[in-house]
C-alpha cells in the first residue's frame, strides 16, 4: 500500500512558505509599483477597465479584493495578511483555510499588478495553491498521518508534468534555432535579467560544455516528468533529476520563488517510503495511513481541471484549441495556466537605463538595487525585484512615460522605502539625503547595452574586437551582443 502522508505535510508547508515569501517580497515594492503614487497605479488600471469593459466584466477580468480600495493601507494589509496566512500553513494551523486565504489574496494581487505580476511563476503559485487547498486537511491542528485524497494528488503530479515537459517541448517546437542547435546557453547566462555571480562564471565555460548542458537540460525537461508513469525507482530517479535541474537554475539565475516552488511540487512524485527517516520525523513517528476514497464531486472536479490543464498545455504548444473559449474565460482566476519558460532564447540583452541631470549635459545614472551594473551581480532569490526584471526582460512593457512623469513629485511625497521618486522603489538612490534637490531632467535609453560587468567581461574576452565596439561598428565579444542604443528619451521634469 502506497502512502503519501509525509509528502503531503511537506508540500502544504512548502506552498505556504512560497506564499509567505511572495507576499513579503511584494511588501517591499508594491507601493512603488501599483500604489497611488506608483508607476502603474492599480486604481488607474481599475478605472480604465471599468470604463472599457463595464463593471462586471472588468471585475471578472481583473479579480481582486483591491477593487474595494487600492490605497497604501490596503496594499500593506493585503501583503501582511498573505504573509500570515502562508505562515499559518507552514505551521499546520488551519492549513486548508490558511491556503485558501493566501490564494485569494495572491489572485487579488495578480489582478491588480498589471505587467509587474504577469510572470509564469505567479500563475504557477495560483494553480499550485489551489491544488494545495484540495490536498490540505481540515481542522485547526489536523492529523497529518493520513494520506491525501488520490484525485487532487494526481492533479499535482500532472502539474509537474505539464510545467516541466511543456517548458522542454516549447523550446523544441518554437522553431528557435538556438535551442535546435543546442547553443541556447551560450547566450542565456549573459542575457537573463538577473544573473547570480555563479551564473556569470558559468557563462565563461567553453562553448562545447555549455552545449552539453543545454542538451542535458532539454532531456531532463522532456523526459524526467514522464517518470511518474514508471515503477518506484524510475519515479524516484525522475524526481532527483528534476530537483537537481531546479537547483542548477537557482544557482545560476535569480528567479524569485519559482525554483523553490518547483522543488516543492516535485514532492508530488514521492511517497512515504522515498522519504524514509525524514518522513517519519515529519509525522512525529506516527504510522502513515491510507488515503480516504475521493467523493464523486472531487473526482468530477479533478477530471475537469485535468482536462482544462491538458487543453491549455496543448494550446500553448501550438496544438488544437477546442476548449479555448473556456480556458480563456477561466484564465483570470488562475485555475489552470499554460507554461513554457524561455521557449525562444533571448540573444540580445535589452534593457532600460535611467539617468538624471540638472543641466542636460552632465548625467548621473540611477542605479538599481538588483540589476547588474559595474558593482557586479548579486544573490537576490527568493526575493523577486519586479521592476528590475521588467527593465531588462521586457523593457517595452514598462510604462516609460508614466515612469518619467512620476519621477517629479513634491518632497512631502518622497519616501525612502521603495521604488524611486516619488517611489522608484527598487533603486539604490531611493533614499534622498537631507537637502536633496530633485533633478530637472531625466533620460532613458532603451535597447542593447554594455552597461554591466558581465557584458564588459564579454568585451574583454573578445580581445581584438574591442576597437570595433569603441568605433561604434557592428558587434563585439560574443556574436549575440549588440552595442548600439536603439532609442533615447529625455524629458524636462
Amino acid at each position: 500500500m502506497t502512502t503519501r502522508a509525509a509528502p503531503r505535510r511537506l508540500l502544504v508547508a512548502g506552498v505556504g512558505a512560497c506564499f509567505s515569501i511572495a507576499f513579503l517580497s511584494a511588501l517591499s515594492q508594491v507601493h512603488g509599483l501599483i500604489g497611488p503614487d506608483g508607476i502603474a497605479p492599480a486604481s488607474a488600471l481599475f478605472s480604465y477597465a471599468r470604463s472599457a469593459l463595464g463593471p462586471w466584466r472588468a471585475a471578472w477580468e481583473l479579480p481582486s479584493l483591491l477593487w474595494l480600495g487600492a490605497g497604501d493601507g490596503a496594499l500593506t494589509a493585503l501583503c501582511v495578511a498573505g504573509v500570515l496566512a502562508g505562515t499559518a500553513a507552514v505551521l499546520g494551523l488551519l492549513p486548508r483555510w490558511a491556503l485558501l486565504l493566501a490564494l485569494v489574496l495572491h489572485v487579488s494581487l495578480v489582478g491588480a499588478g498589471d505587467v509587474f505580476w504577469r510572470y509564469q511563476w505567479d500563475a504557477l503559485l495560483s494553480e499550485a495553491g489551489l491544488l494545495a487547498v484540495l490536498v490540505a486537511p481540515g481542522g485547526l491542528r489536523p492529523d497529518w498521518s493520513r494520506s491525501p485524497p488520490r484525485a487532487p494528488w494526481l492533479l499535482l503530479q500532472l502539474l509537474v508534468v505539464r510545467l516541466v515537459t511543456a517548458s522542454g517541448l516549447s523550446k523544441l517546437l518554437s522553431g528557435d534555432v538556438e535551442w535546435r542547435q543546442l547553443t541556447a546557453l551560450r547566450a542565456h547566462f549573459w542575457t537573463q535579467p538577473l544573473p547570480t555571480p555563479l551564473g556569470i562564471l558559468v557563462a565563461r565555460a567553453p562553448a562545447a560544455v555549455l552545449d552539453v548542458i543545454c542538451a542535458v537540460t532539454l532531456a531532463v525537461e522532456v523526459l524526467a516528468p514522464l517518470c511518474v508513469l514508471g515503477p518506484r525507482w524510475v519515479r524516484r530517479s525522475g524526481a532527483v533529476a528534476l530537483a537537481l535541474l531546479q537547483l542548477a537554475i537557482a544557482l545560476s539565475g535569480n528567479y524569485g520563488f519559482f525554483n523553490l516552488l518547483s522543488l516543492v511540487l516535485v514532492l508530488a512524485l514521492l511517497d512515504d517510503r522515498d522519504l524514509g527517516r525524514v518522513g517519519r520525523w515529519v509525522l512525529g513517528g506516527r504510522t502513515p495511513e491510507a488515503a480516504p476514497p475521493s467523493g464523486w464531486a472531487m473526482r468530477v472536479g479533478a477530471g475537469a481541471l485535468a482536462v482544462l490543464g491538458l487543453a491549455m498545455s496543448v494550446e500553448g504548444l501550438g496544438g488544437p484549441a477546442p476548449l479555448a473559449p473556456v480556458t480563456s474565460e477561466l484564465a483570470p482566476l488562475g485555475v489552470v495556466s499554460r507554461y513554457g519558460l524561455f521557449s525562444v532564447m533571448t540573444t540580445v540583452r535589452d534593457e532600460i537605463t535611467l539617468a538624471v541631470s540638472d543641466d542636460g549635459t552632465s548625467w548621473r545614472p540611477i542605479r538599481f538595487r538588483y540589476k547588474p551594473d559595474d558593482r557586479g551581480a548579486s544573490w537576490v532569490e527568493p526575493h523577486m525585484p519586479r521592476l528590475d526584471w521588467q527593465m531588462v526582460r521586457r523593457p517595452r512593457a514598462v510604462p516609460r512615460l508614466a515612469l518619467v512623469l512620476r519621477l517629479r513629485a513634491p518632497p512631502a511625497h518622497r519616501r525612502p522605502d521603495g521604488v524611486g521618486a516619488p517611489r522608484l522603489a527598487s533603486t539604490r538612490d531611493a533614499a534622498a539625503p537631507a537637502g536633496f534637490r530633485p533633478p530637472r531632467r531625466l533620460r532613458t535609453r532603451a535597447g542593447p547595452r554594455l552597461a554591466d560587468p558581465l557584458l564588459r567581461l564579454a568585451t574583454l574576452l573578445s580581445g581584438a574586437r574591442t576597437a570595433r565596439r569603441e568605433a561604434g561598428g557592428g558587434r563585439c565579444g560574443p556574436s549575440w551582443i549588440r552595442t548600439r542604443d536603439q532609442s533615447v528619451m529625455s524629458r524636462q521634469l
